[in-house]
Parts: C-alpha cells; sequence; structure tokens
C-alpha cells in the first residue's frame, strides 16, 4: 500500500514509486539482470524519448521519469504535478505503447558509463569513498561494465522495448513479484484524492515530539503506524523536518 504525506498548503504533488532491482555489487548479474538493467537505462535522462521530455512537454510534471541506480533500486519521479492521477496514468500508458525511436542501445549505454570529471576534487573524493563503503571497488565496476557491454552487443532496440515491459511494476505492483516496492507521495488532501490505488494518510503532527516522547524516547507514531517499513517513516520524517524548515525559513524572512 502507498503512503501519503499530507501537506495541505500545497496545490501540487510529489510522487516516488520504486522497486528493488539487481545490485552489482553482489557479483556477476545474469543476463535477464543485464536486459534489465539496460531497459531502465534506456529511459533514464533527458532525452526526447524519455517520460521526463514527454510528461514535461504535456505540462504533467516539471521533473519526471525513470531513475536506475546500480546499487538495487529502480524508480518513477515526478514533481510539481498538477494532478496526480494524470501523471501516473500517462506514464504507465507510455510504457504500455512505447515505440522505438532507434539508438536505444547505445543511449541505455551512454547512461551506463558515466564519469566524475567535471566534478570538483573534494566531490570526486566522496563519490569515490561513498562507492568504496557500497563495496563498489574498480574491480566490481570494472567487471560490471564488462558485463553490459558483452550482453548489450547482441541486443536491438525491439529487445530493449520488449525487455521494459517489467517497469509497470513501478506502477502495478504484481503480487507475485518478491521485489520490495515503495511509493510515497507528498501533497494536499485534494491531490492525495486523485491517486489512483490505495493509500494510507498521514500529517506532519503525526511526528511531533511531545514531552512523553522525551521520557520514552520512542516515535510518536500511533498503533496503526507502528508497523510500517522503516524506510517509510525516515522518508517520511525527513519530509516532515523538510517542510518544517522550509516554513521557518519564509517566516524568518517575512520578518
Amino acid at each position: 500500500q502507498a503512503v501519503g504525506l499530507v501537506h495541505e498548503s500545497s496545490t501540487q504533488s510529489v510522487v516516488v514509486h520504486k522497486m528493488r532491482a539487481p545490485n552489482m555489487a553482489n557479483g556477476r548479474m545474469t543476463e535477464e539482470e543485464v536486459r534489465h538493467m539496460l531497459a531502465a537505462k534506456a529511459w533514464c535522462g533527458g532525452g526526447a524519448h524519455t517520460p521526463f521530455a514527454k510528461s514535461w512537454n504535456k505540462g504533467l510534471a516539471y521533473s519526471s521519469g525513470i531513475g536506475c541506480d546500480e546499487t538495487g533500486g529502480v524508480m518513477y519521479y515526478a514533481d510539481h504535478c498538477g494532478n496526480v492521477g494524470d501523471t501516473l496514468e500517462f506514464a504507465e500508458k507510455f510504457f504500455r505503447t512505447q515505440e522505438g525511436t532507434g539508438g536505444l542501445v547505445d543511449y541505455a549505454l551512454c547512461q551506463c558509463f558515466t564519469s566524475r570529471a567535471g566534478q570538483t576534487y573534494t566531490a570526486r573524493c566522496e563519490s569515490l569513498g561513498t562507492d568504496l563503503a557500497d563495496g563498489l571497488g574498480p574491480d566490481v565496476v570494472k567487471k560490471y561494465r564488462e558485463r553490459l557491454l558483452e550482453v548489450a552487443k547482441g541486443l536491438k532496440d525491439e529487445d530493449i522495448l520488449k525487455d521494459s515491459a517489467y517497469l509497470l511494476s513501478l506502477f502495478h505492483p504484481n503480487p507475485t513479484d518478491h521485489h520490495p516496492h515503495l511509493r510515497f507521495l507528498v501533497g494536499s488532501t485534494s491531490q492525495l484524492t486523485l491517486y489512483p490505488n490505495p493509500l494510507s494518510r498521514f500529517t506532519p503532527s503525526d511526528f511531533w515530539i511531545t514531552p512523553e516522547d522525551l521520557t520514552t524516547a520512542a516515535l510518536p507514531l500511533p498503533p496503526t503506524q507502528r508497523s510500517c517499513h522503516p524506510a517509510v517513516i525516515m522518508m517520511l520524517a525527513a519530509a516532515t523536518s523538510i517542510a518544517l524548515m522550509y516554513r521557518l525559513r519564509k517566516s524568518h524572512a517575512g520578518a
């Protein structure tokens, strides 16, 4: 079930749908896993054929599209949605009726082979340290990229289109799919009502810390929310903190 954070002062909404994907740090990826990775990468970025460009042209979202992380995550993200229902309906239809535009395999590979040459020295060091902490040393990255080239050599655009069908699980999780899914929204009550799937709603006040909570060192969560996945709780708490900080900054600016 999806989770929605109520933000009544907002006239637009943000939606994140994420599912677990193969992690290149776990060892040699199977051919199917590599093909799924390439299929997701084919729709990342700002290419004219991507859901980002199509949604932006129709005014359905300011920034949106597919994001693919080699450390184990594929997600659909959209922000500044005037109607979250229309945005998700368009994105789902996009993947049901997509057509090849030529060069999908090459585009996917370009998304896989990124460079940090344009970053500052400190940013590159930070990224390298993060990779090492995640188990993504040079040897792992080299094997992963060699595997990508090996599998991509025999692929055509038609294969990318066929393999992309699994991305529909981002919008309607398959009950037989064992990959954990996370669906999170932020928006007003009217926006959350437009969401096409069952939704559990939370408000910032659900996370306010009272004196009693400080004495027990427990999160102020109602019983129905204590069973939430820890990742969902962390995302909600982070989103609440950001919203409160934004309001404080606005109030100080007005003063």
